[in-house]
């Protein structure tokens, strides 16, 4: 009758290689190569309603964006356009690092809510420090970008896991500004520690308030565990 529209298959491919920054450097990215393969996961229609599944994924090597680069990255992703857009990724990142100072690997899973906000779980090894870590929280975009943690666990090489609960980051573009707040974590064997920051124009304004601190989270090879505050 004309009023319903399906689409038994579809599929999307992107690719380039030696990609550099776009005309007037809007766009400061230059990479050796980027991808993206988006197809259907089955038939689906786009009138009288919108019902699509989609799956796919997208990698890269050789990112830099500003002073940020990344050997590469790997993202699965999959969801739905219905009511509203429904989609979970998990990305893959090697060999992070800014301004020639290595960040380490990760991975980040994240799941697009009906109400707007991402649920987002990251295990990550810094480069800093022989240590794991793996946190989760919800992000709330806008003008200013909210991060409510839930959960996170710091397992160093040595030592007593780490873990807790709460905090908050909140990320201010137009007042160049990142600001975390009332991050508690502790361990089994009675540790504990707290920070504060304020990130402003490139100004950190921090504070550590720490009990049982194992200093082998810093390097292996020391023993023993420091307490105190500090303000930076």
């Amino acid at each position: 009758d004309g009023k319903r529209i399906e689409i038994d298959r579809a599929r999307v491919v992107a690719s380039a290689k030696e990609l550099a920054p776009a005309t007037g450097d809007r766009v400061p990215l230059v990479a050796q190569q980027l991808l993206v393969d988006v197809k259907l996961g089955k038939p689906g229609t786009v009138a009288p309603t919108i019902d699509l599944a989609f799956e796919g994924n997208a990698r890269g090597t050789r990112l830099v964006y500003d002073d940020i680069s990344i050997a590469g990255f790997d993202t699965q992703f999959a969801g739905a356009m219905r009511d509203k857009l429904y989609v979970q990724s998990t990305t893959r990142v090697r060999g992070a690092s800014q301004a020639g100072t290595a960040l380490g690997s990760g991975t980040i899973a994240a799941n697009l809510l009906p109400d707007g906000r991402i649920f987002t779980r990251v295990a990550v090894k810094p480069a800093a420090a022989a240590v794991g870590v793996v946190a989760s929280g919800y992000i709330t975009q806008g003008a200013i970008t909210t991060i409510a943690l839930a959960d996170h666990a710091i397992t160093p090489q040595v030592g007593t896991p780490w873990s807790g609960k709460g905090g908050t980051i909140t990320i201010d573009p137009a007042r160049d500004s990142v600001d975390v707040r009332e991050i508690i974590t502790s361990s089994g064997a009675g540790g504990r520690a707290r920070l504060d920051a304020k990130l402003v124009a490139g100004t950190l304004d921090a504070s550590v308030d720490a009990q049982g601190l194992p200093v082998a989270a810093v390097d292996p090879a020391y023993r023993g565990t420091v307490s105190g505050q500090l303000a930076i």
